[in-house]
């Protein structure tokens, strides 16, 4: 038997997937991947990022923090976010953390350390990676969040550079003066 919906009605009060969109009294059934529209003369897909619930013959929108897999909404990991069509879950590049559904990068000074933006000590610098920090070499001094080069005639001492004076130049490890003569 075939049931005719008109203006839809719901014979026995079943949601059923067939529809009348010939005007003729013939019923043809919705594709699997699509829902009746609202006075079921016709069939609808849902949206992008939307799911199918057949039983209320209606479209669910997934959470953006979620991916859509085999018309099911799957919440992607705590520190995951989902792509813009929410196909798959991507974790954030180095030095960025989860804030919402977005990666969002740390502020100069910090690192990426387990979901969270750390500073940076005041003697440390971010590495490249943006996952660690570290000492500038003998020599050099923190400015800016970045390792600076003292001149060649001063030492770095307690995060300035020094001046070696007139009669002295730096140790080779830049760590202290030597007097003219001594090395």
């Amino acid at each position: 038997m075939i049931t005719m919906l008109t203006g839809g009605s719901k014979p026995n009060g079943i949601e059923s997937e067939k529809i009348n969109n010939t005007g003729n009294g013939v019923c043809v059934d919705c594709a699997r991947d699509e829902i009746s529209n609202d006075d079921n003369t016709g069939c609808q897909k849902c949206n992008e990022n939307e799911i199918i619930l057949k039983s209320d013959n209606k479209c669910k929108t997934c959470p953006k923090t979620s991916i859509i897999k085999r018309n099911k909404c799957i919440e992607c990991g705590p520190d995951m976010i989902s792509s813009p069509c929410q196909t798959k879950c991507v974790k954030c590049v180095n030095g960025y953390i989860k804030r919402n559904n977005s990666c969002v990068a740390c502020s100069r000074g910090y690192i990426e350390k387990a979901g969270k933006c750390v500073k940076c000590g005041a003697d440390k610098v971010p590495s490249m990676s943006r996952l660690s920090c570290y000492k500038c070499p003998n020599g050099q001094i923190v400015r800016n969040y970045k390792c600076f080069a003292c001149n060649s005639d001063q030492i770095e001492k307690n995060g300035k550079c020094v001046s070696c004076g007139k009669d002295a130049v730096p140790s080779g490890s830049r760590t202290s003066c030597l007097k003219c003569g001594q090395g």
